[in-house]
């Protein structure tokens, strides 16, 4: 390539070769440029908005800051400086950036919308709101309405917010985001009507994620259990690893009595996360519902070392420990049942069912005497007397 040496020369064609996306190139002629003419703003602000697409955003906002030391009339490098510190998190930089740009221009609707978004991230939400607003005021588009849309569901401005997201759609009824965000604002609020607008997400984005995964919890929630769990399915092609799906889709299985799906999911959930114990106590329940009374044992002692304070994983072991006719250990894991929950009918029946096989009259007694809060003694006195007033009454005593 011959040499130039003209500056303003070497920025144009530092410029196709950006545009032909050899940004190796062209950095190499804006650098070039500056070398001959450090002075030259277009090629800093040239370089920094190549290097920026590289991801090279510290580099990038030097280049920018002497774009803008050197001219401060330049208002696409405060933009393209505020557009890189964003990107790096400096979200508090971003907002002075854009706010340099809105001073000069308040016609520039993308410097709303920039400044909205980092003001969200600062925790702005009053100040976002106003931004989308001012925005969507030079530029109604279903992007500003969702984002304005979104801040007014934070705020609960509730009503002010479905507004948005339909005024959205009304502007582009193929917004994926627009559909997705009213089904979660509406399943927020309760609304039926979120299925199909996830629906909606879903199909002009199939492998959207929360679409899937929001309506799965949806469908589940009105005992919708297979398509649930086809959504819960679907979300996990995306994400094979995510263990509060895998946790919904194991208790969707559940509802269809899926034992080995349940055993199947909590596994996985188990092989990501070794120390869940609802993972431990759901696995131990479907292998005794299968027939595997070891296997589940032996989940649900480990789901009680790590959670001892659970009564009913101390009942599902004691169920299993008596399928085993394991009658001690079982007798034990009542006892502690019962200990932290001593309310529960259920555990004192249990238990005399246990006592009664141990030839345990006493104990039998006691828990029965539990369940009916008083002594039998006195139900039995109680019972008698009843029977020989009524024979007093009809003569017959």
């Amino acid at each position: 390539m011959p040499a130039v040496d003209d500056p303003k020369a070497l920025v144009n064609r530092g410029n196709d070769h950006a545009r032909r996306g050899d940004a190796e190139q062209a950095i190499a002629d804006y650098s070039e440029a500056i070398r001959l003419d450090p002075s030259l703003a277009s090629a800093w602000l040239n370089r920094g908005i190549t290097r920026a697409g590289r991801k090279d955003f510290p580099e990038a906002i030097a280049d920018f800051t002497k774009a803008v030391e050197l001219d401060p009339k330049r208002l696409d490098a405060w933009h393209q400086r505020g557009n890189a510190r964003a990107a790096t998190g400096d979200h508090a930089g971003a907002i002075e950036d854009y706010g340099e740009v809105l001073r000069a221009d308040p016609n520039r609707a993308q410097a709303w919308v920039n400044r909205g978004l980092s003001r969200v991230r600062e925790g702005d939400l009053e100040g976002a709101s106003d931004d989308f607003t001012q925005a969507i005021r030079l530029k109604p588009d279903a992007r500003s309405l969702v984002n304005r849309g979104q801040v007014r569901a934070q705020l609960r401005q509730d009503d002010d917010a479905l507004a948005d997201f339909e005024e959205a759609l009304r502007h582009d009824g193929e917004n994926v985001r627009a559909w997705y965000f009213r089904g979660h604002f509406r399943m927020k609020k309760g609304d039926a009507g979120a299925i199909e607008d996830f629906g909606e997400a879903i199909k002009r984005q199939p492998s959207h994620f929360e679409a899937h995964w929001n309506r799965g919890l949806l469908l589940a929630q009105y005992e919708r259990i297979d398509e649930a769990i086809a959504d819960f399915t679907a979300a996990l092609q995306g994400r094979p690893k995510d263990t509060r799906v895998l946790m919904h889709r194991a208790l969707a299985r559940q509802a269809k009595s899926d034992v080995d799906g349940v055993i199947d999911d909590m596994g996985a959930i188990l092989a990501l996360d070794t120390g869940c114990v609802e993972a431990y106590h759901g696995r131990g329940r479907a292998r005794f519902e299968k027939g595997d009374v070891d296997g589940a044992i032996d989940d649900l002692t480990e789901a009680i070392r790590r959670y001892p304070w659970s009564a009913e994983m101390h009942a599902d072991r004691a169920a299993a420990r008596t399928r085993k006719k394991d009658l001690a250990g079982a007798l034990q894991d009542y006892d502690e049942a019962i200990r932290i929950d001593p309310r529960n009918n259920e555990y004192y029946a249990a238990r005399s069912v246990i006592q009664s096989e141990r030839g345990d009259k006493a104990g039998v007694e006691k828990d029965l005497e539990k369940m009916l809060g008083v002594s039998l003694r006195a139900k039995v006195e109680e019972a008698i007397r009843d029977i020989m007033a009524k024979r007093i009454a009809d003569g017959t005593a």
